[in-house]
């Protein structure tokens, strides 16, 4: 590692970027879980829910695979949020249209990501209650997969604190990655994101954590609070945990 004091101003701030892009690469998501489509990884599956009542899962039922596109079928990403597939028809036999509205969706595999999802769904597979607290759904898989040595994540601010950061750490599947067992982690009050002094802050908190001997000579909390007097935040902090 070189000494800091060695490296110009454009190399360190560009030392800076590069954490706040990796740390962000890895950040994790709070809600949403990605489906694949294609082979089923998880195993036997399971069935959520079916107007028909009837039993059977996903991974055993040659019928239920009957509208299942493949990985040949997904054209290259182009930046959309949503692909259309065989304009858009899908294809159910006779059979899963007797069927009437369900869904099924595949076990969750060791590392708890999510496998392939099946459905035929109307009016009736969809809620009119009032969606119930999500705060401890926690969806994995590509974090595991990346295996990141630090992990970084945006909270409230009473958040801050150890229970919660314990918590991130002891996640199923996260747990193993090297940032939990080197306990390389940073938890930032999400309101860091609400001003352009403030997200400088969050960089440098970042680049702080991530490289303290090249940022030896930055104290983190001064630094801070004079982005956040900047920026006019309403508060002064809670800013980050633990202590860098």
């Amino acid at each position: 590692m070189k000494d800091n004091r060695t490296l110009s101003l454009p190399q360190r701030i560009a030392a800076a970027l590069a954490a706040l892009a990796l740390a962000f690469s890895f950040a994790l998501p709070a809600t949403g879980c990605t489906v694949s489509i294609g082979d089923n990884a998880a195993g036997s599956g399971s069935s959520i829910s079916s107007s028909d009542g009837s039993a059977g899962t996903y991974g055993g039922s040659d019928d239920a695979r009957s509208a299942q596109a493949t990985i040949a079928d997904i054209p290259a990403y182009t930046g959309a949020l949503c692909i259309d597939i065989n304009h858009g028809m899908p294809g159910f036999t006779a059979q899963d249209e007797a069927r009437g509205t369900f869904m099924q969706f595949s076990d969750l595999d060791f590392e708890g990501r999510c496998g392939t999802a099946f459905a035929r769904i109307g009016p009736d597979t969809v809620s009119n209650e009032k969606r119930g607290d999500i705060s401890q759904v926690h969806p994995s898989g590509w974090v595991q997969r990346k295996n990141p040595d630090f992990i970084v994540k945006f909270v409230a601010a009473s958040a801050l604190n150890g229970d919660t950061l314990g918590e991130l750490l002891a996640r199923d599947g996260l747990r193993e990655t090297a940032a939990a067992k080197n306990g390389r982690a940073l938890l930032l009050c999400e309101s860091m994101t609400d001003a352009p002094q403030l997200q400088t802050a969050a960089a440098l908190c970042l680049a702080k954590a991530m490289y303290p001997d090249l940022f030896a000579d930055i104290d983190a909390a001064q630094a801070v609070g004079q982005l956040a007097d900047e920026a006019g935040a309403q508060t002064g902090g809670p800013w980050f945990y633990p202590a860098i």
